[in-house]
């Protein structure tokens, strides 16, 4: 392993997740080397196996812990009943569009990254970790969405399917719309994804199935 400067104490930890946060922005998770993300960080390569155990670790300190935090700030909020006393059913919708896509890698290449991880290495400890956390999350939020659902006259749907759903099409829209454009193509706005996005769930939760 190389050898880098001398960082400040206390500084490496929180210098190596900054520099781990932009190269996976920059080029992915499979790309992007411990070296390169130590060097950013200004510490030595040696620190991130000392503190993180692997890249993995260090990919799921960066992206997918903070993303599971605000997850779970979501379940609060819904437990606390912040959500459903929004004025319509479509302000709730909106809002919980929002606080998914805080949830999210605010770039999207970021949130490809987080896709490739998860994807090819999701049978690894530190991602079951976080896979069971997440999962655990989403068995919460089911609860109070179930209640939500039947409070206010919605289709009798699967509450733990809907919260996952939901999180997966605001996370591949985040992470795959600006794809489906060609190059020089403006996208749609954050704005106009979620009338859509909006749209396209409260449809869905109000029609019946044949």
């Amino acid at each position: 392993m190389t050898k880098g400067p001398k960082a400040r104490r206390g500084h490496a930890r929180t210098a190596l997740v900054d520099a781990a946060r932009a190269r996976f922005q920059e080029v992915g998770f499979a790309k992007a080397t411990t070296l390169e993300i130590a060097t950013r960080a200004e510490v030595s390569e040696t620190l991130i196996f000392r503190y993180f155990g692997s890249k993995t670790g260090l990919f799921v300190e960066a992206v997918l812990t903070p993303m599971a935090a605000f997850v779970e700030d979501l379940v609060r909020s819904w437990d606390a009943g912040t959500l459903p006393g929004e004025s319509s059913i479509q302000e709730t919708i909106g809002r919980y569009i929002d606080d998914l896509s805080a949830a999210l890698p605010d770039r999207s290449a970021l949130a490809r990254a987080g896709v490739e991880a998860v994807v090819t290495h999701g049978d690894s400890p530190e991602i079951a970790v976080f896979r069971t956390r997440l999962a655990s999350l989403f068995d919460e939020l089911a609860v109070d969405m179930g209640a939500y659902l039947g409070e206010h006259g919605l289709r009798d749907a699967d509450p733990h399917l809907i919260v996952r759903i939901g999180f997966l099409a605001v996370g591949a829209v985040a992470a795959l719309l600006p794809l489906t454009y060609p190059d020089g193509h403006e996208p749609p706005t954050q704005r106009e994804v979620k009338a859509e996005l909006t749209d396209f769930i409260l449809f869905g939760l109000q029609s019946r199935r044949a």
